[in-house]
């Protein structure tokens, strides 16, 4: 692995590049979107083994944090979603010119998927959505349930409430106009990518399936998606700060991005 950073000298972005250790390696470079927030703590560790898991099978990949997130440049309240649109789409281009590869790979995990979908103007082989946000409405009120019923043993020993804001969501600066940019995704009415091949890996049925399909068609491409059981506790307070540790979802992605080599 080799960390680095590219983009913008004023403002880089921290990326860790996987280069192939197969003798042989794969047409595809394969760019990994992370989730946000307390997600992106609770995945870092499966995105950096199924990173090792693809350079192990001979792809280039790289791992990237978005503007304000993680390692790279800017505060945590100032990211939107137009900003980490133009992150991908920079990653991708670095890691093709690293690389040297004609074919990119997408895989975006939760919010990192609902990113890589409504990103236009990547020229993507094949977009791999696991566990992705469908509606960033609902995905938002969703955390606002899970952070007002959240753990709080220092408020519980004081008898206080939990003290509620805008402008936080789990530990995570989450403004409104951050939260705002967020709630416009939804991947029924603003899925922009190009991809030739879209799989979908979700460790829970998927209610907006149909509907996503018929999205996929319209736009000329090849769909598959497979519901495995595998470890996906994204909604349950109880499991908030566990580490998420899933085998048989990025065993399945490895399996299917080679298999399309």
């Amino acid at each position: 692995m080799n960390p680095f950073y590219f983009g913008s000298s004023k403002e880089p972005l921290f990326g860790a590049y996987h280069p192939p250790m197969a003798q042989e390696a794969m047409n595809s470079a394969v760019l990994l979107c992370q989730p946000l927030g307390l997600e992106y703590l609770r995945t870092h560790w499966s995105l950096r083994r199924l990173a090792d898991m693809l350079s192990r099978v001979g792809f280039h990949v790289l791992r990237f944090d978005y503007f304000g997130t993680g390692d790279s440049a800017g505060q945590s309240s100032e990211g939107t979603v137009e900003r980490w649109h133009n992150d991908i789409r920079c990653a991708a281009n670095e890691l093709l010119e690293l690389s040297g590869r004609r074919f990119l790979a997408v895989v975006g995990l939760r919010a990192g998927a609902a990113l890589a979908a409504t990103t236009d103007g990547l020229d993507t082989k094949d977009l791999v959505l696991w566990d992705p946000i469908i509606s960033g409405h609902s995905y938002v009120k969703e955390l606002r349930r899970i952070h007002d019923s959240r753990p709080g043993s220092y408020y519980r020993v004081h008898h206080q409430s939990i003290p509620k804001t805008n402008h936080e969501l789990l530990g995570f600066p989450f403004p409104p106009t951050m939260q705002d940019s967020f709630e416009q995704i939804d991947l029924l009415s603003g899925f922009t990518n190009n991809a030739e091949n879209i799989l979908i890996f979700s460790s829970r049925t998927i209610e907006e399936l149909p509907q996503l399909q018929k999205v996929f068609q319209m736009r000329g491409a090849t769909f598959a998606c497979e519901i495995i059981d595998d470890i996906g506790d994204w909604d349950k307070p109880s499991k908030l700060y566990d580490t998420l540790l899933p085998n048989a979802i990025p065993t399945a992605i490895v399996n299917a991005l080679v298999s399309r080599k």
